[in-house]
């Protein structure tokens, strides 16, 4: 993730509500997700829609993760991601 995201100015990414399909102790789920990001070196804003395709399992200790698969369905260059970035720093204290 590091690597992938070095070059980038910014990413953001968000999981839309999915179906979780449960068999007894496996299940299968799909949940779209969305993704903004801009290149930090030209400002290129670019957009990802994909799904994430999961077989989970029932442990002692909760479910998890059997596989996670990304299945990417679309990228990009949306035009709303030009505007200024605001420092994380510059959010602290917002109530």
């Amino acid at each position: 993730m590091t690597r992938t995201c070095a070059t980038l100015e910014f990413v953001f990414q968000t999981v839309h509500q999915g179906l979780v399909q449960v068999d007894g102790d496996t299940a299968r789920a799909r949940f779209p997700i969305t993704e903004w990001a801009r290149r930090a070196s030209d400002a290129r804003p670019i957009q990802f829609l994909g799904i994430y395709e999961d077989e989970c399992v029932r442990t002692p200790e909760g479910w998890r993760f059997a596989r996670r698969t990304l299945v990417p369905r679309t990228i990009g260059r949306p035009e709303g991601l030009t505007g200024r970035l605001v420092p994380l720093d510059a959010l602290t204290g917002w109530t």
